[in-house]
This record gives structure tokens, C-alpha cells and sequence, in this order.
């Protein structure tokens, strides 16, 4: 397919979702063009990679466990390719003087828009880790490199940081963000301006507003929201993610954003004053049954829904518009270029003085 063709492609699979499963009349709604990217290539700031029993690195192969190597992803930037054969270099001159590590099993490398880099090897815990490699691969990585910091998870799954300053640092709508190896970022920072743009706008925000942000991950919209807001509340299951967002409220200096820890459907009982916006920027799983409820009893103004998967997107807009919500204006992004995915964000606005949610 031409590029264009895709955009046209996955606008068509979000007005099909809409209407076979939510049952919406597209004649009503306002589906726009979906957004793409003027160069839709390279575009990814992550990538998880995994080793085969010959410790060759590469990713899955299609619906199997193979480990396929590649001299070139094209998905992501030529630095981060480059990353990649030096820690394959030397993991190979390595691996036969320290056995221990055929236990490193994926690694993660990360890059912010600077092209500065974090890279996160698992599952080897730092008191295991043989001085010989690490001081081989700094010396490797830190050669016309700008990786910033090497990381392991051990065996618990916890990081550990192995050399280097701890944060990767990033800017999004004006904001500063320190991320740490486990924090949740969208892939595409070129496209995530585009989309949280468009859920800034259509969040319609005034000084008295109180909002919710639901599955806030790092804080990335919440701050951007809480620059108009009266009060926001971040909920996040992820303590990672959690101990980053509070971080970053702390940086950017916005005191009136505040993130509570735990399952979203869980911590919303917490939560007692009336929310005017509610924002869910949603895992693929899509809402919680009992958020949808507490929604629904919260009567919220305005919900704006940020979904990767059309058929969860379509099933819960479907019961917000039976439950007493209209949805107004949709709008497919186009975060992942050449894959089937598209993000979309969907503006709701209450029709409705006492909802009904219908079972």
C-alpha cells in the first residue's frame, strides 16, 4: 500500500467498529481523516529485543517464538541500529569467559527525541554481572554513542541501575519529563504531540474544572491539563509510573495535580467530588466494567476516550451512549505507522440528567 492508503485504511476500521459494535450513526458522528505522518519511518523510541539459544538478538517472528535478526529495523532510528550491533559485539566477545550472561534474555533500548538513549537488559541482577562486560560495554556504547545509562532488571523484575544518570529525559507539549526504564511512553513522539494535542482541545478545560485522568501512566496528560484546571486527579495502577508522575508534577512545578496509586476501578471510591472532564487514555483491554459504572453515577460534563483498539473503543462507547452519553467527534492518529494499529480519540458529552446504564 501507498502510506496514504493505510491512513484511509484504518479510518475505515475505526467507522466499522463504531458501526457494527456500538451501533453509532456515522451520518451524526464526525469521524475525521486520520492523522498521519509526513515521514512515516524510524518513528519509534522503543524497542524490545530478544535472544535466541545462539544469543543472536532480533524480535519474534510472526505467531511463533523464533528469534529473526535484522542488519537494519527501519522502524526505528539509525542510532538506535547501531546500538544494537555494539551490544551484540559484545555480548558475543563476552559470553565465553562469563556463561552467566546466556541469562540476559531480552533487552530494551529506549531513546528520547535528543537521540539520547537508556538501555535495559533482563534478567541479570547487578551483583551477578561480571565487572569484564560491564566495563567492555560502556566503554563500547560510550563510543560516538549517547547512550546515558545502562539498567537490569534482576530477578524480581526490579531495576537496577548498572551505570549512567537515571532518568531519560523528555519534552512533550512544553512539559519536562524524567523517565525511568519501566515508565510507559508513547512510542511515537513525533505523532504523540498530534494526539494529545487533540485531547487538550477537546477537553475543553476552564479554571474551575476538576478532572480525572484514568490510567495516567507517567503523567503526561495530567500535566498538560493541569496548567488550566482548578484541580486534577491522576490514577495509575503501575507504582513505577506512579513515583515518575509525582516526580514530574514536582519538576514542572504544578502543584495542583495530585496521582493516586492502584487498580483505576479500585481507586475511583476514593474519589467523592464530581469530575466536569474525565480523561481514560486506555491499555488495549479498554475500561474496567466498574469504571464505566462509576462513570456513569460521577455524571461527568465531558469524557474524551484515547483508545488502540477499535473493538474495545466501539463495545464501551456503545454503553456510554446507551447509559446517556453522545458521542460528538472521533479522530484516528496514526501512531504506528506500517502496523495495523491506529489510535483514536473519541470526545463524549453528556445528553442526559439521570443515566440509566443499561445492562
Amino acid at each position: 500500500m501507498e502510506y496514504a492508503e493505510t491512513l484511509r485504511w484504518k479510518e475505515r476500521c475505526v467507522r466499522d467498529a463504531l458501526e457494527r459494535i456500538a451501533k453509532l450513526d456515522l451520518e451524526r458522528v464526525k469521524v475525521y481523516p486520520t492523522i498521519g505522518m509526513e515521514e512515516p519511518g524510524r518513528y519509534r523510541n522503543k524497542v524490545r529485543l530478544h535472544r535466541d539459544p545462539s544469543g543472536e538478538l532480533g524480535y519474534y517472528q510472526a505467531k511463533g517464538r523464533e528469534t529473526v535478526a535484522f542488519p537494519d529495523c527501519l522502524l526505528i532510528s539509525e542510532s538506535m541500529n547501531e546500538n544494537v550491533r555494539k551490544i551484540q559485539e559484545v555480548l558475543d566477545r563476552s559470553e565465553s569467559s562469563a556463561p552467566i550472561l546466556k541469562k540476559i534474555k531480552n533487552i530494551t533500548l529506549r531513546e528520547n527525541t535528543k537521540g539520547e538513549g537508556m538501555v535495559i537488559f533482563d534478567s541479570l541482577a547487578k551483583s551477578e554481572l561480571p565487572s569484564a562486560f560491564l566495563d567492555s560495554l560502556q566503554e563500547t556504547l560510550g563510543m560516538n554513542s549517547k547512550v546515558q545509562s545502562v539498567w537490569g532488571l534482576n530477578n524480581q523484575g526490579i531495576p537496577e541501575l548498572w551505570w549512567g544518570q537515571g532518568f531519560l529525559k523528555e519534552e512533550i507539549l512544553g512539559l519536562s519529563f524524567n523517565l525511568s526504564p519501566l515508565a510507559f511512553l508513547q512510542v511515537n513522539p513525533r505523532q504523540t504531540q498530534k494526539l494529545y494535542r487533540t485531547v487538550f482541545d477537546w477537553t475543553d478545560i476552564a479554571k474551575e474544572s476538576l478532572v480525572w485522568d484514568l490510567y495516567c501512566r507517567i503523567g503526561t496528560i495530567t500535566l498538560a491539563l493541569a496548567r488550566k484546571a482548578r484541580k486534577i486527579w491522576g490514577i495509575e495502577g503501575n507504582p513505577y509510573a506512579v513515583k515518575d508522575a509525582k516526580r514530574n508534577a514536582d519538576l514542572n512545578h504544578l502543584t495542583h495535580a495530585e496521582f493516586l496509586q492502584g487498580k483505576v476501578e479500585d481507586v475511583l471510591c476514593q474519589l467523592n467530588e464530581t469530575p466536569d472532564v474525565v480523561v481514560l487514555d486506555l491499555p488495549r483491554a479498554g475500561v474496567d466494567p466498574r469504571v464505566l459504572e462509576r462513570l456513569i453515577e460521577a455524571k461527568p460534563k465531558r469524557i474524551v476516550y484515547v483508545s488502540r483498539d477499535q473493538g474495545t473503543l466501539a463495545r464501551d462507547a456503545g454503553i456510554l451512549e446507551r447509559a446517556g452519553y453522545r458521542v460528538e467527534k472521533v479522530q484516528p492518529v496514526d501512531m504506528f505507522p506500517w502496523a495495523v494499529n491506529v489510535e483514536t480519540v473519541v470526545l463524549l458529552l453528556r445528553r442526559r440528567v439521570h443515566p440509566i446504564m443499561k445492562k
